[in-house]
């Protein structure tokens, strides 16, 4: 080879260049990237800071996705740059890889304590956030101090930085609680409303029962509601609901109390959130309106909540929950829209379900005859549940509404000619109640549980018809003593509620038969009372044993109306025991206490609890707002003098200058700086 031919020769291509070939420029191929690790060390090892945001880009695409990125953390917290992008992509691997590699993190505490003091406001921040994350104790102390700078930090990203820090701090040992809750009070005193969502999502995390730190900062939330960001209303207005309900809810211990005027501005700022289309937000103000039981700004609620059509199923459900609410209080004010709660072929299973519910409730003389017919077209369907509720739902509009008894039954009754055994049964089920009213008026309905009892194949339904034969043996004596005939040749093999339930009949209709019929009902008497002395029940042997004893006895007529026959309540399915907690709350949800509940709710419903509260008075106290205190940079050479605008940020606050001639220098020159800050985050 000679001497020309060895310039002239090409490089042999570098491993580094062989190895980031695989990786993809676009960024949007990095999501299904499938390649080995070797290709990202080699660009987060490069000399370029393009090389290393790429490689930085590629591991933040695998965080994503949920792919294993902690082999990387030593070569990351290696990187030392003054690029804006890359450090950002940093700090958010590094807050995501918290409590990995510690000894490695360590070596690199340096770089983060000296990027707490950087210019610029977002690298502050982001260093906070990625050091408050770590759970190293040994840099509690270093932590500690960063909090208490930056709640009173100029830029408001590194105060909601410490705001979301304290969350974090709460669950470190060495942390004190009463330092943690003087940190949090300059927080809340916060006046700009991007700090006040993760203030008040610190508050609920570590110290929610301290409703007093509220005091001075109530009307400034409530003016300041609408500003505050959309994932944080939810949080912000179940404290303000906390704090009404325990100093401002006069109404709770006495209902002709005047309406408190803290308390009616909070209700007008929930007003101008229900244009809001978040389901979160408009449940949310629901609740508030629920639990202070504010009827005259229900109208306002309820057809906003109408949205849950376009809502998601589970968003769906929730809705319709806090529906149910309202009907049961004001079943009045859904005149206009009952037939949205009519069911749809799309509806799953728990939205009918709630729908039924709220039917049953909205149900009216107006209304009424349009819903029942509605409800027996119900019964047609291919679910059985939802077959059987509509079933029970018609039942309960008959009990609730006596205008509306007539034209429930007569839907039953035909209901009754039903092919459908289960609907059938379920029907039979129902009517026991309403028969119970005015037996003779429905003496046809009487006839014919009499002639389908034997062929019903629901315990409980054919136990309920057994129930009506022996209750009004007196209407149909001698169809209901064939009816009985039939029932004692099946006796062994019926389940123990329709055994109670013959045998509760059988001596009931011995005691009050005729004289023709008499000696047939002795004969089966006698037969079942063998039979139940040989069954496999106890329960049911035992039975058979106490009315042997009385049968011998010859006096039966006690037994009538003591215990045979006593109705042991509604026969209609019972709503869930939910009405005691808070509508939405997880325990409103499942139907009982769960843990937690007790901590945030349990006693805002006990006016004895709350009774102390709401007789302090604590107006003067919301009267003290607080005025913020911002820090101004160590850096700068002002010192001390009181202003009441801060430019560009928006805050009435209290700001530490030294040279008041070059004040406005410095306004424009911060406002510049957060500018240049908020372009580069963007991008």
């Amino acid at each position: 080879m000679n001497f020309l031919n060895l310039i002239n020769r090409k490089p042999d291509p570098s491993p580094q260049n062989k190895y980031t070939a695989s990786i993809p420029n676009s960024d949007a191929e990095l999501f299904t990237l499938s390649t080995s690790k070797q290709p990202i060390i080699a660009l987060l090892k490069s000399n370029s800071d393009q090389d290393k945001l790429r490689g930085m880009k590629v591991i933040t695409a695998m965080q994503i996705t949920r792919k294993d990125v902690t082999p990387f953390l030593p070569y990351v917290i290696n990187i030392v740059t003054t690029d804006f992008k890359l450090k950002k992509l940093i700090y958010f691997y590094l807050v995501n890889c918290c409590g990995v590699a510690t000894n490695e993190i360590l070596m690199s505490i340096n770089s983060f304590h000296k990027e707490l003091n950087d210019s610029k406001p977002l690298i502050r921040a982001s260093a906070l956030r990625a050091l408050s994350s770590l759970q190293i104790e040994e840099i509690f102390p270093i932590l500690m101090m960063a909090v208490q700078r930056a709640v009173s930090d100029f830029s408001i990203y590194v105060r909601r930085a410490a705001a979301y820090s304290l969350q974090k701090l709460i669950d470190w040992e060495e942390a004190s609680k009463e330092t943690l809750v003087q940190l949090l009070c300059k927080l809340l005193g916060d006046a700009n409303p991007l700090v006040v969502g993760p203030a008040m999502l610190s508050f609920q995390s570590l110290c929610p029962e301290r409703l007093d730190l509220l005091h001075s900062n109530f009307r400034r939330y409530c003016r300041l509601l609408e500003e505050v960001e959309q994932f944080f209303v939810p949080v912000v207005l179940h404290q303000l609901l906390r704090y009404s309900r325990t100093y401002l809810d006069q109404q709770l211990l006495n209902s002709q109390a005047k309406l408190d005027s803290d308390l009616k501005l909070f209700l007008d700022t929930c007003t101008e959130l229900l244009h809001y289309d978040s389901p979160a937000v408009l449940s949310t103000v629901a609740q508030v309106f629920l639990v202070l039981d504010q009827t005259h700004y229900f109208q306002q609620v309820i057809p906003c909540l109408l949205s849950f059509q376009h809502q998601p199923q589970h968003q769906a459900y929730l809705l319709l929950c806090l529906l149910e609410e309202f009907a049961k209080k004001v079943p009045d004010c859904f005149q206009p829209f009952y037939s949205y709660f009519f069911v749809c072929a799309s509806d799953s299973r728990d939205i009918a379900l709630k729908k039924l519910q709220i039917l049953s409730s909205i149900a009216t003389e107006a209304n009424g005859n349009k819903i029942v017919k509605e409800l027996g077209l119900y019964s047609r369907k291919e679910s059985e549940e939802i077959s059987v509720v509509s079933i029970t739902t018609i039942g309960k509009i008959a009990e609730n509404n006596q205008s509306l008894t007539e034209t429930a039954t007569k839907q039953l009754v035909t209901l009754l000619k039903s092919y459908s055994p289960l609907v059938t049964a379920q029907v039979i089920v129902v009517l026991r109640k309403l028969i119970s009213q005015n037996p003779q008026k429905y003496r046809k309905v009487i006839v014919h549980c009499a002639r389908v009892v034997e062929n019903l194949q629901f315990p409980k339904a054919k136990a309920s018809a057994v129930w009506v034969i022996g209750k009004f043996f007196s209407f149909i004596p001698t169809l209901a003593a064939e009816a009985l005939r039939k029932l004692t040749l099946g006796f062994t093999k019926e389940q123990s509620p329709v055994k109670h339930q013959i045998l509760n009949s059988a001596v009931k209709m011995f005691s009050e038969a005729p004289a023709p019929i008499k000696p047939k009902l002795n004969t089966i008497l006698k037969h079942l009372l063998d039979l139940a002395f040989y069954d496999i029940s106890y329960d049911i042997r035992d039975k058979g044993r106490v009315l042997s004893s009385v049968y011998l006895g010859g006096n039966l007529s006690f037994l009538e109306n003591e215990f045979l026959f006593k109705d042991t309540g509604e026969v209609t399915t019972k709503d869930e025991k939910n009405s005691v907690f808070v509508p939405l709350s997880v325990s409103y949800l499942v139907g009982r206490k769960v843990s937690g509940y007790s901590r945030l709710w349990e006693d805002i419903n006990d006016p004895e609890h709350l009774k102390g509260t709401l007789e302090t008075e604590t107006s003067g106290l919301r009267d003290q707002e607080t005025v913020p205190t911002i820090r101004v940079p160590e850096s700068t050479h002002y010192s001390s003098e009181e202003v009441t605008r801060v430019a560009g940020t928006g805050l009435e606050a209290r700001l530490a200058v030294n040279n008041p001639e070059d004040l406005e220098a410095f306004f424009e020159e911060s406002e510049e700086s957060e500018y240049e800050s908020e372009e580069s985050g963007e991008n």
